[in-house]
């Protein structure tokens, strides 16, 4: 990494610790205020209030329930365990979820298609230049499907981001169906043996019935090609909405 390159993710980091400070100050007394001694031991109410305290930190009940579960039965056995161990424990289990990345090597298809999805102007395609990015740093080969055929400039948008990742891209004409752009991308990235294929699609609301069709259809489209596709489907939403 260049010195320039340095100093900028520097300050990006410095200015992201001093935006989330009251989030994490918040979150901090809270957890101070349900704990209080470290020496106490923990009560089971306390591991319910903790439930509802990492899902009032956004996150996710998913999430949420799964951290608590790992933190569970790494203290079982234990006749008591302190609130200073509960925060240990889960600042490892958060660490832990961190350090944890999507498509690890042991569950990835061939090719693993993820279709990314989301309402007008949330970021999609950015996201896509982002995972382009993650998944090439992992030594995964990736190919991107521009099945967003719609939006003006959306394909040259992703053949920037594809050529700054090493990513291959897979478009047609504007106003294509989206289907077939999907179709081609899944059959090349089989024939290149790909391990990656994420497919962009356009801007849409659930309330819009034949747009929501047409993401039905392009999900089968990619069925027909590599069994099982989508493997996973990523919702974008705008970070405005809270």
């Amino acid at each position: 990494m260049s010195l320039l390159n340095r100093t900028n993710q520097d300050g990006y980091l410095k200015r992201l610790k001093r935006a989330l400070n009251a989030t994490r100050q918040e979150f901090k007394t809270k957890m101070d205020v349900l704990f209080g001694n470290h020496e106490s031991p923990i009560s089971p109410e306390q591991f319910e209030e903790l439930e509802y305290l990492l899902i009032g930190a956004d996150l996710g009940f998913e999430t949420t329930m799964n951290l608590v579960e790992r933190i569970r039965q790494n203290s079982f056995g234990q006749n008591q365990i302190t609130s200073q161990q509960i925060r240990l424990l889960l600042r490892t289990e958060l660490l832990n979820l961190l350090e944890e990345t999507p498509c690890k090597e042991e569950s990835l298809n061939n090719p693993h298609v993820l279709l990314v999805v989301g309402v007008n102007g949330v970021g999609k395609t950015t996201t896509i230049g982002k995972l382009a990015h993650l998944y090439r740093q992992m030594d995964k080969s990736v190919i991107v499907s521009a099945s967003d055929t719609f939006r003006a400039a959306a394909i040259d948008q992703l053949r920037i981001w594809c050529q700054r990742s090493g990513a291959d891209l897979v478009m047609q004409q504007e106003g294509s169906d989206p289907a077939a752009v999907l179709h081609d991308a899944a059959s090349a990235a089989k024939a290149r043996s790909k391990d990656i294929l994420i497919a962009d699609t356009a801007g849409r609301l659930h309330t819009k019935r034949n747009l929501m069709e047409e993401l039905k259809k392009i999900a089968r489209v990619s069925a027909r090609v590599v069994p099982g596709a989508p493997h996973d489907v990523y919702l974008v939403m705008d970070a405005t909405t809270g």
